[in-house]
């Protein structure tokens, strides 16, 4: 299994607007993704707490989330006889300034799993 790695920081101020992740999958693949916010599950639409496929999730106000640490691994499958590859994409709206980050990953065929990892510090 291939492993993509995302580690970035992003600034948030003392406000109380809300801070939303975006996470797109492209290729029209399947996934599966976990989170974690500052060691604690961030639930998601399932019922094991996972989300799949692209998904969004509000993480809190700018001031509540100083200093925390979002981590996350999402699990690609490559379904798609005709595409070989997936494409994770990584969105933060709502802080200083918008962000986006684009992972992608050509497999070898159908049937291949890729693990994109990320890890978002934010600050002040």
């Amino acid at each position: 299994m291939k492993t993509e790695t995302l580690v970035d920081f992003y600034r948030v101020n003392n406000s109380n607007q809300l801070v939303k992740l975006v996470v797109t999958i492209g290729n029209g693949q399947n996934a599966i993704s976990k989170l974690l916010l500052n060691s604690q599950i961030v639930s998601g639409s399932e019922r094991d707490g996972s989300f799949l496929r692209g998904f969004e999730k509000i993480l809190g106000t700018n001031k509540e989330l100083i200093g925390k640490k979002l981590q996350m691994t999402t699990f690609v499958l490559d379904t798609l006889k005709n595409i070989n590859g997936s494409r994770f994409t990584l969105s933060l709206i709502g802080g200083v300034t918008p962000y986006t980050e684009t992972l992608e990953f050509d497999s070898s065929g159908k049937g291949e799993v890729v693990k994109y990892l990320a890890g978002i510090k934010f600050y002040k």
